[in-house]
């Protein structure tokens, strides 16, 4: 596993809530009321207490959270929070960003379904969210909204203009597939080129073909395998064209794997600013493309120009990097203060928090996108309409926890010797994955619960 420590503030909205003061929301009673809000105390803090103060004077907060500090290395953690939330009886939940818990207690009962409330028009509709966010959150068995989601972050394909200039490449235009950006790449490894050790394509951090290799295929909606039915599904046509793709890309020194040393604290890799400018050869001039959150490279010393991510070839409007990390605020089931809640909500993903959010500077928040469709207007940015055209790729939900970590330490070894072979020509692709196949079984139907 690899954690990076950002040189920028990751807080969601502490710069955001320091400019609320004196354009706040009135507040919604007279009266003084309490809720009960599940976030770690340290993190709402330093993230939320600023919004709360200052859009909801009458509101007191009190914040509950598990009692287990070291609950993220349990076996299961979602099983964690799940027994802290029944035992604490917050009003106010406020799930990270990936989905797992958030559909687990949404099928559980556990989270108010918010769909007649998105159909009052009484401040928050449908039509004010971006479509993309909608389909995340309605991974659950019912389909419904449990949740919902103020922030969110997208990443997108950054160019370096000069590179491209200079070595007479056309440049990435929106709605490329990844085949189309690595064939790009590839235009790059001439001789001149070479001579300079400009790479076509780079990402940070990625050490093994596996890394783009599951990064594609993730933007092309596969899996390599079906922890549901103990089935690996990587011997398939599509799989087959993926790895075909990035072979040739390798063969040709279009994408480059490197290994950045870090710290590794309980085997787990922390990456601090000299790593993180190391690996960064986009920064460094030395790639002529790679893919970033929304907002980075606004100080390099060459023209980096952006166009919308990836996107699955088979529908040009979906990216599995159009609707990436966010945080979702949900409201327990059996809450007694339920309206005061929806207020909370309805406020975080309404229009004013979303001017706000334009305008800061990106570099000043993580997920610095909200979810509402006036942000663009608000933001006057080109690609910020672009980004909200864009859906994600729609796949089946998968309960990775099901899965032993222990799969990884021989499931990698495995597909990084397989798919060195067929780089070196020693293996064809199609013998490759028939390996990976085959082996990969044996592994899942030890280590999947």
């Amino acid at each position: 596993m690899i954690r990076v420590l950002w040189r920028k503030s990751i807080a969601i909205l502490i710069v955001i809530m320091l400019s609320i003061t004196g354009c706040s929301a009135e507040p919604q009673t007279e009266y003084r009321s309490s809720i009960k809000v599940f976030f770690d105390p340290q993190g709402f803090e330093y993230t939320y207490r600023d919004f709360f103060d200052a859009a909801f004077p009458n509101l007191d907060v009190e914040v509950v959270y598990t009692d287990n500090a070291n609950y993220f290395s349990e076996p299961d953690p979602d099983a964690e929070l799940m027994k802290a939330i029944e035992e604490k009886q917050p009003d106010l939940i406020i799930l990270p960003f990936y989905l797992s818990l958030y559909k687990k207690l949404a099928d559980d009962g556990q989270l108010v379904e918010l769909s007649s409330r998105l159909s009052r028009n009484d401040g928050l509709t449908w039509d004010d969210i971006h479509p993309g966010v909608i389909e995340q959150l309605k991974q659950n068995e019912q389909g419904g909204i449990f949740g919902l989601a103020p922030l969110f972050e997208t990443s997108l394909l950054y160019y370096n203009a000069d590179l491209f200039d200079t070595y007479g490449v056309d440049p990435p235009q929106d709605g490329m597939s990844w085949e189309e950006i690595l064939h790009l790449a590839i235009r790059f490894k001439t001789e001149a080129a070479g001579a300079e050790g400009i790479a076509g394509y780079h990402q940070m951090f990625a050490e093994r073909p596996y890394d783009l290799i599951t990064n594609i295929a993730g933007t092309e909606g596969i899996r390599p395998f079906d922890l549901k039915q103990k089935r690996m599904t990587i011997d398939t046509p599509q799989w087959r064209s993926v790895v075909h793709t990035v072979v040739e890309a390798l063969r040709h020194g279009a994408f480059t794997t490197e290994v950045i040393e870090a710290e590794t604290i309980d085997g787990v890799k922390y990456f601090g600013p000299e790593d993180q400018a190391r690996a960064d050869l986009f920064r460094q001039g030395k790639a002529a493309m790679t893919m970033d959150r929304y907002g980075s490279y606004t100080d390099v010393g060459f023209r980096a120009h952006a166009v919308v991510s990836p996107v699955n070839s088979s529908d040009r409007l979906r990216s599995d990097k159009a609707v990436r990390y966010f945080t979702i605020f949900a409201i327990r089931s059996g809450s007694e203060h339920v309206e005061q809640v929806w207020e909370v909500l309805k406020y975080m993903n309404g229009e004013r928090v979303a001017q706000i959010t334009a305008l800061q500077p990106d570099v000043m928040v993580y997920y610095n996108i909200s979810s509402h469709k006036a942000f663009p207007r608000y933001k006057k940015d080109p690609i910020a309409d672009k980004i909200f055209n864009m859906l994600p790729v729609q796949t089946s939900y998968t309960d990775f926890s099901r899965l032993d970590k222990e799969f990884y330490d021989h499931y990698l070894p495995l597909f990084d010797r397989e798919i060195g072979l067929a780089v070196s020509g020693e293996l064809s692709v199609e013998q490759a994955l028939a390996n990976i196949q085959k082996e990969g079984q044996s592994l899942l139907e030890k280590y999947v619960k």
